[in-house]
Parts: structure tokens; sequence; C-alpha cells
């Protein structure tokens, strides 16, 4: 599987099959998301999700609530300064673990 890596500061990509993509971000995943493959994941920044959103990018938004209570960690996941994006509920699921899998996409005009 390709994958690409959303880095300014990387300048090869060590794994296989990588690539590195910088610059306009934006404009080269517009021409990935363009192309025929099947459908674009990624996982583990909640920086890039949050820029994802603001560019109008991001199809779908899969959030695993996990019924753990920690004290330490994020505060939040949208800081109050970030742009309001309305998404729409999708899809929930509630696995067997109690782990809720919640999909969203963007909210109709």
């Amino acid at each position: 599987m390709k994958k690409y890596v959303v880095s300014s500061s990387l300048q090869t990509a060590e794994w296989q099959n990588s690539e590195i993509v910088n610059g306009d971000v934006a404009r080269k995943l517009s021409e990935i998301k363009a192309q025929d493959g099947g459908d674009i994941s990624m996982s583990g920044s909640a920086t890039t999700v949050r820029w994802l959103l603001r560019e109008g990018l991001l199809d779908e938004l899969n959030l695993l609530v996990h019924p753990i209570a920690v004290g330490k960690g994020l505060g939040r996941l949208f800081p109050e300064d970030e742009p309001t994006v309305p998404l729409e509920l999708l899809s929930s699921e509630t696995f067997a673990t109690g782990v809720l899998n919640l999909s969203y996409g963007p909210a109709a005009d």
C-alpha cells in the first residue's frame, strides 16, 4: 500500500513504498484523492486532522471513544480558537470492549 508522509522536516522516507508530501500539501492531497484507487486513511495526528477539516479535504472522520478516564493528555481535540467545521453523524458502532466508533462526514449545507 502506498504511504504518504506529510512533513515539513523530513527529506526522505525510509519506509517501504512511501513518499514525502510537503510544499503545497492541499494541492498534492487533492491530486491523490482524484486518482482511482480507493480510500485514503490516516491516523495519529490531531493537528493533521484539524488541518484536513479546515481545508475541506476530509470526507469522513472516525473517532474511537475508549471507556477509560485518564488524568493527563490532550485537553481538547479541537482547541477553542479552531474554526468550526459542521459535521454530521454517519454511523456509530459499539464494540464488545465498550469502545464506541463514531463516523462523521461534512454536514450538508
